[in-house]
């Protein structure tokens, strides 16, 4: 691994403070108990809790609002609310899925798991080449995180935290399932992992502010994106492979799908490459709007002269 070092550094200077170890054993030990709740009371449990954030957080709701209307303008305002209400769940749902996937053993539960595609993350696992595995902030991203790495020797891309006790959870329970974290700031490394023939999984379909990126047509709305995708995969000679995953409606089941990108990819235009890859994102949202982390300003950024749709 690339940067294993420099992981195994970051998780002990965690660890050596000594500061708030009360916090974080607390902290861990809760997440391990609500871990092991049957998954149809944590599937009823996260419903609730995403029906009293519905209530308690008014901001993201108006956050979540905004973006479905933009994103579904031919919707009625009935079926925009059904949305709303369905997405709160499904986020409340995968909450509590998090503690699942950062203290439980996945094995126990990998019979509740299908693999769409699996032979395409193989194929491309035995290329000597890295591999750089898109994908998009489908809101059961903890847990399916945790199923990848049954699967996969697989390193992550995260945004650089804070240092509370929920961030050092987060950090401590990815570890569990993820060869190592990269900063999503810092190329260099992911492309020194993917030189050494690692594969990387980065969810790029993040709002990254201005400057940073490019805008590409998502819903028909034009969105700031991140264009270092294509830019790493061509940097490092990596293949390119998207991935989707998502929680069965109305089960206790959930699907990892493993899709090729378009042909061509990467090309000498990152700004054309992002576009079509941005299509593979809405593609994944159509197919499961309810679990799509619309609570995000994804549209934040604007073009130039252009107001913004948030308050």
């Amino acid at each position: 691994m690339g940067d294993s070092g420099r992981d195994t550094a970051e998780e002990a200077r965690e660890h050596s403070t000594g500061l708030s170890a009360v916090a974080d054993a607390a902290l861990w030990a809760s997440a391990a108990l609500l871990g092991q709740l049957p998954l149809a009371a944590q599937r009823r449990l996260g419903r609730l809790l995403g029906r009293i954030a519905l209530r308690l957080a008014p901001r993201r709701r108006r956050i979540a609002e905004r973006n479905l209307e933009l994103c579904f303008p031919d919707a009625s305002t009935e079926a925009r609310r059904r949305l709303l209400v369905r997405n709160f769940e499904a986020t409340g749902m995968a909450l509590v899925e998090s503690a699942t996937a950062w203290t439980r053993d996945p094995r126990t539960l990998a019979g509740r798991v299908d693999v769409i595609g699996g032979a395409r993350l193989e194929a491309a696992l035995a290329a000597p080449e890295g591999v750089l595995l898109l994908g998009c902030h489908l809101v059961p991203l903890e847990i399916c995180g945790a199923f990848l790495g049954l699967i996969a020797d697989v390193d992550a891309v995260q945004r650089r935290g804070g240092d509370g006790p929920l961030d050092r959870l987060r950090r401590r329970g990815r570890r569990r399932h993820f060869g190592g974290l990269v900063d999503r700031d810092d190329v260099r490394a992911l492309i020194r992992r993917l030189r050494a023939g690692r594969c990387v999984w980065y969810a790029f379909d993040q709002d990254p502010g201005p400057d940073r990126g490019v805008f590409a047509p998502f819903f028909g709305v034009p969105a700031a994106t991140p264009d270092a995708a294509p830019r790493i995969a061509a940097a490092a000679g990596a293949r390119l492979l998207f991935l989707d995953h998502w929680r069965e409606p109305g089960t206790d089941r959930w699907t990892l799908r493993f899709r090729p990108v378009p042909d061509g990819l990467p090309s000498d235009d990152a700004a054309a490459d992002t576009r079509r890859l941005v299509a593979l994102v809405e593609d994944a949202v159509r197919a499961h709007p309810e679990q799509y982390l619309w609570t995000h300003r994804r549209f934040k950024t604007r073009p130039a002269g252009e107001a913004g749709p948030y308050d």
